[in-house]
């Protein structure tokens, strides 16, 4: 399970996403991330995964400070990345919420 920090903006991160057939990086995919609580209520709106340049399939997306979550919550960030046709995918991701330390 990762964590996500109560109260800091955290970053998502996709990396090397590709087509596993042709062996070829998506460098221009539609990449999505849902944040649901343990019932499956969305919280927050859906965040947007921008590709990083010339980094063979990197995208990257910032969870805001202001997401409505306490600590100790376990939520899931659904993540769906498009690529047209025959090149989707889906997979979700546990997070815990944590008090930063350090």
């Amino acid at each position: 399970m990762s964590i996500l920090l109560y109260k800091n903006d955290n970053l998502i991160e996709v990396d090397e996403l590709k087509d596993e057939v042709a062996g070829s990086f998506l460098n221009a995919a539609t990449v999505t991330a849902d944040l649901k609580d343990s019932a499956g209520a969305a919280i927050g709106s859906t965040i947007t995964l921008t590709y990083v340049a010339a980094s063979n399939g990197k995208y990257q997306g910032t969870v805001p400070d202001t997401l409505v979550v306490n600590l100790g919550d376990r939520i899931i960030a659904e993540i769906t990345a498009d690529s047209g046709p025959d090149k989707r995918a889906f997979w979700i991701v546990g997070l815990v919420v944590e008090k930063r330390t350090t």
